[in-house]
């Protein structure tokens, strides 16, 4: 069973909205945030990774790494060396690499350059970098995003086959109702 995840007196101010959450437990080994845009998924699942300062506690999110929504991809890089400079300095195992590249039918596109890639692959390849550290927790945002019926499948069953935990922002709980998930509502 995995440890909670506890926030607690949660607040993020931006200059026209604030993000308020008194508190929340996380015990489930996957679990969704739903909610309407601008409700904070993203910005709750920012700060757990510690990306944006806040006001409150989070407890319980030590090694965890934040897959973006939209990624930020450079195009001058080809496939394959954007992931493994990123695997270079975050620490990653080449097999599960190449694993991932497998799982996701990437393995076929390592020579392209990052900006000639579809909106759906350069998903792939953002969900590629992400999974290949091999973390205890992973913060995903949308991660059915511009994926196909094939792809959102194989995640599933990489989140199903992976001792990990996820805490996934989505407006698409039904591509994860298979893995018996629990929900949870901003």
């Amino acid at each position: 069973m995995c440890a909670p995840i506890e926030i607690s007196g949660f607040r993020k101010r931006y200059k026209h909205a604030t993000v308020e959450f008194d508190h929340f437990i996380f015990k489930d080994r996957i679990t969704l945030l739903l909610g309407e845009n601008g409700k904070g998924k993203s910005t709750l699942l920012k700060a757990m990774a510690g990306l944006v300062s806040y006001e409150g506690t989070i407890k319980g999110c030590q090694d965890a790494v934040y897959i973006p929504e939209t990624p930020a991809l450079p195009s001058g890089l080809r496939l394959r060396s954007y992931l493994h400079l990123l695997g270079e300095i975050s620490g990653y195992d080449s097999a599960h690499l190449e694993e991932l590249l497998k799982r996701f039918h990437l393995a076929d596109k390592r020579e392209v350059l990052l900006k000639n890639l579809s909106k759906g692959m350069r998903q792939k390849a953002n969900l590629v970098q992400g999974l290949s550290m091999r973390k205890s927790l992973y913060l995903i945002d949308e991660p059915a995003s511009g994926l196909d019926v094939e792809t959102q499948k194989a995640l599933r069953e990489y989140m199903k086959d992976c001792d990990a935990r996820f805490l996934c922002a989505t407006h698409a709980p039904e591509v994860f109702a298979p893995l018996g998930v629990s929900c949870v509502r901003l």
